[in-house]
């Protein structure tokens, strides 16, 4: 009876809709198929994310860290950047803003508690990984504020940020 409904309300819908949307493209009985809009504009935010994440390393390496990995992904996420110094493993998040968008607060603010979690448990799998369980660990933030040529306005290092 219930699979019967179902059945019978999806064929209802589909006698009431004269639009029809399959893979990416808008069909309307008796007319050509239109093209639908493949996806938003693309405003940037990854490569200014890259860019930071360069800065980050280098300011880092500047400082006698050596990175181990950059944007290593597992299911529960991905860690920034993973750097050794001074025989601890640093896990590193960075995060940007760009000079403009100083409304929406600090690098450093972004960091939610939910962020946290997911960045301790993303290094929880990766030391797993890697047979690093019983190295020390640290998890540093780096926060950087970008110009619009990409070039860094302010790059604040927090260690043992959480």
């Amino acid at each position: 009876m219930i699979e019967r409904n179902a059945r019978d309300a999806h064929n209802s819908l589909d006698n009431n809709s004269n639009n029809i949307e399959t893979s990416g493209q808008h069909f309307t009985p008796g007319r050509k198929a239109q093209e639908l809009p493949a996806e938003r504009p693309k405003d940037g935010r990854k490569a200014r994310g890259q860019q930071a994440e360069q800065l980050a390393a280098d300011y880092l390496i500047g400082l006698g860290y050596e990175i181990l990995v950059r944007n290593w992904r597992c299911r529960t996420g991905e860690l920034d950047l993973i750097a050794w110094q001074d025989n601890v493993l640093v896990i590193v998040e960075v995060r940007s803003r760009s000079k403009r968008g100083g409304v929406f607060g600090t690098p450093a603010e972004s960091v939610t508690p939910r962020k946290i979690k997911q960045v301790r448990d993303t290094a929880a799998v990766y030391m797993h990984h890697t047979s690093r369980n019983n190295a020390p660990v640290r998890f540093d933030m780096i926060g950087v504020v970008l110009r619009p040529d990409g070039s860094a306005d302010s790059l604040d290092h927090i260690i043992a940020a959480f």
